[in-house]
């Protein structure tokens, strides 16, 4: 299935070629979440990949706030929930597309390990 994959990190765009089911694209990108943030005017959807360690980079489409991850453009769910092709034009995305300052760092997405008494341990 064609997608759109944002890289803060790299601060790149590109189409990538991914499996049609949800489950199978977490499962390349390592039990990722994927967290829809927004419904582009083609229909595509913008997901986030959210993961379980902290992630720096950020982007924001159209003068959202910031997103911290990777992001996937993905098209609609189809039958059976396979999903469609993304039609989004990748020149006309780079156009709403801004990448957040390099070395800002996000913890939002850090997962943190508790004591006994419900605090945050060391």
């Amino acid at each position: 299935m064609r997608a759109i994959l944002i890289n803060p990190g790299d601060r790149s765009i590109g189409v990538v070629d991914l499996p049609d089911f949800p489950h199978a694209i977490r499962r390349k990108y390592g039990g990722a979440k994927l967290v829809r943030i927004a419904t582009l005017p083609a229909g595509d959807r913008v997901h986030l990949l959210v993961a379980h360690h902290d992630y720096a980079p950020s982007f924001s489409l159209g003068g959202s706030g910031p997103h911290h991850g990777l992001g996937l453009i993905l098209g609609r769910r189809g039958l059976y929930g396979m999903l469609m092709n993304s039609r989004t034009d990748v020149e006309s995305l780079a156009a709403i597309l801004k990448f957040g300052p390099a070395g800002e760092t996000h913890l939002a997405n850090a997962v943190v390990e508790t004591s006994a008494e419900g605090q945050p341990g060391n």
